[in-house]
Order: structure tokens, then C-alpha cells, then sequence
């Protein structure tokens, strides 16, 4: 004869049981997580383990892109801060020394702070400035060649004159100006410019036009100025063409020497320190850490409970046949 199968061992409810009412613990076909889930929907106690200020990331009237371009800007006025005084006096709007007061300076004083409040923008501002220094080199080592030939003069410690207020050539001043204020300084608008910015275009192209559209500058400054021949080189079809070759050089020097000093990912330091100021000192890879410590805790969570209803149901069964027997 069979012997009546106790249900006691099993972890569910009686078979026989078609009473309406539901036990207190109760199984579901309801996935323990929803991976879906949001910050938001979290318990209060492991919503998130992050400062207040973390929202500001992702709410901040400005973006991390928009950011970027404001530090392009910015580091684009400061590369051009040298070469733009010297316009205006070639142009005879300003003296040489007064453009450079106002402009020089002021700039080179938002670099130091920027480069003290972001150590790392500061550091690939001074690589570009590097690589401007050599790649100047490389420029004067083929203008030197055309000077040697008698294709043209040496105009650059002529700037001496119009900065010192005198009539003697000082060529260390001159070639300082040369090297500091222009090939350096606008070396670094564009390594900064197109390391934050990142555009689609090669390197190389990106540095070649650049020294084109520097070229570009000059004729327009040369065409404009009314003493151009007397203060740089008279125009004419070969100092134009000279004049374009070098100035690609130059641009073809940047592109070849960005690489070396920029090498690729190098920058992931310098984009998770403006992210880290607006946070709260938080990154966002300490973000991300934070959230996934809080949606793992709530699983966690979840877990216990479907356990405790597992390890209630036979407890469960056993007080209400009891209830029943009596």
C-alpha cells in the first residue's frame, strides 16, 4: 500500500490546498534584478556613495566637450598673443612694446594659472611648446639656406629695433622673439587646439594647413602694411613662393614631431581632470565604481530576501496545517 507522500519535506505550498488565501511568503516568476535599474529606483541608504556634487557632471551648464573648446580657445589666444603684436606694429597701429604689454603679458599670466589649477593641460601646453621650438628650428634651417643664396634677407632681428626703440640690430632679442613669441606659442594653440578638440583629419594635414593658414596671415599683413617691403621682404613671385615653402616646413614639422610628444591616450589624464573639478574631486571612473558598488549591494539585497522566502515556506506550511487540525 502506498504510504502517503509527506509534504512536510517539500519547500512549497500543499497540492491539495485550494484555498484562496495566499501564504505571506510567496514565490514569483519575477526576475530577482531588473539590470535596468536606475539610480534613482535604489534604496535610500545605497543610492549612491558619492558626494552631493556629483549630479553637477552630468547637469552642469556646460559639457565636457563644450569645455574643451573653451580651453582650445583660450590656449588658441595665447599662442597668437606674440605674433599678433607684431602685426599691429607692422601695420603701424601700435608700438611694438605696447602690444606686447598688453597682450603678451596678461596671456602669459592665464597660462601660468591654468597650467597651475590643471598641471596636466599645463604639461601639453608646454610639449606643444617644445615641439614649436624644434620645428622652428627645422623652418630656419631651410631659410637659412634661401638667405645664403641671396634669395632674400634676414628680417628677424628687426624686431629688436621695433620692440628696444633702437637703431642697432640685437639678433638675440630678435631670434628670442622669433623662437619664444611665434614659433613656440603658436606650436602650442594647435597642439592643444587639436589634442582636445580631436578632429577627424590626420595630424599631419591638420599641422600642414595650419601652416599654411599662418602663411596666409603674413601676406594679408604684407598687403596690407604700408612700409611691408622696408620692415620684412618686398613680394614678389619668389619670397612668395619661399615664403609658402617654409611656412608648409614649418606646418610639416609639427605633424612629424606630434606624435613623438603626444603619443596616443596620453591625454586620458588630462580629460578626467576638469571632469574631477566639477564633481567634487570624484572621476568618473570612480563614478561609474560608486554606482556599480550601490546596484551591486542592492542585488545583494534582493538576493536575501528571495532566500528568507525560501528558507520561510516550510515554517510556513507547517503553522497552517497545524491551524488546520485544529
Amino acid at each position: 500500500m502506498d504510504q502517503p507522500t509527506d509534504f512536510a519535506s517539500y519547500p512549497f505550498p500543499h497540492p491539495q490546498d485550494t484555498r484562496s488565501s495566499a501564504p505571506h511568503w510567496h514565490l514569483t516568476t519575477e526576475p530577482l534584478v531588473d539590470h535596468s535599474i536606475a539610480a534613482c529606483s535604489l534604496p535610500a541608504s545605497h543610492a549612491r556613495s558619492t558626494p552631493p556634487s556629483l549630479p553637477g557632471l552630468h547637469h552642469h551648464w556646460t559639457s565636457t566637450s563644450q569645455q574643451h573648446l573653451y580651453l582650445s580657445a583660450i590656449f588658441f589666444a595665447i599662442g597668437f598673443s606674440a605674433i599678433s603684436p607684431l602685426a599691429l606694429a607692422i601695420l603701424g597701429r601700435l608700438p611694438l612694446d605696447v602690444a606686447a604689454y598688453l597682450l603678451i603679458w596678461p596671456f602669459l599670466v592665464v597660462w601660468c594659472v591654468l597650467g597651475i589649477l590643471y598641471p596636466d593641460y599645463g604639461n601639453l601646453a608646454l610639449r606643444g611648446f617644445v615641439i614649436g621650438l624644434l620645428a622652428s628650428l627645422f623652418y630656419d634651417g631651410m631659410r637659412f639656406t634661401t638667405i645664403a643664396f641671396g634669395h632674400w634677407d634676414d628680417f628677424i632681428p628687426r624686431v629688436s629695433m621695433w620692440l628696444l626703440h633702437t637703431h642697432t640690430l640685437d639678433w638675440v632679442v630678435g631670434y628670442l622673439w622669433r623662437y619664444i613669441g611665434d614659433g613656440g606659442l603658436m606650436s602650442t594653440a594647435f597642439v592643444v587646439g587639436y589634442c582636445l578638440v580631436k578632429p577627424k583629419l590626420d595630424v599631419h594635414l591638420a599641422a600642414l594647413a595650419f601652416g599654411i593658414a599662418i602663411w596666409l596671415g603674413l601676406i594679408v599683413t604684407l598687403l596690407l602694411a604700408p612700409h611691408s617691403r622696408e620692415m620684412l621682404f618686398p613680394l614678389a613671385p619668389l619670397t612668395f613662393s619661399l615664403s609658402l615653402l617654409v611656412h608648409i616646413f614649418y606646418g610639416f614639422s609639427i605633424g612629424l614631431l606630434y606624435p613623438i610628444f603626444i603619443p596616443p591616450g596620453a591625454l586620458s589624464k588630462q580629460f578626467k581632470l576638469l571632469s574631477t573639478w566639477y564633481t567634487g574631486g570624484v572621476t568618473p571612473e570612480e563614478e561609474e565604481n560608486a554606482y556599480l558598488h550601490a546596484e551591486n549591494q542592492a542585488l545583494r539585497e534582493q538576493l536575501r530576501i528571495a532566500i528568507a522566502h525560501i528558507e520561510a515556506l516550510p515554517h510556513e506550511w507547517h503553522a497552517r496545517k497545524q491551524n488546520e487540525q485544529m
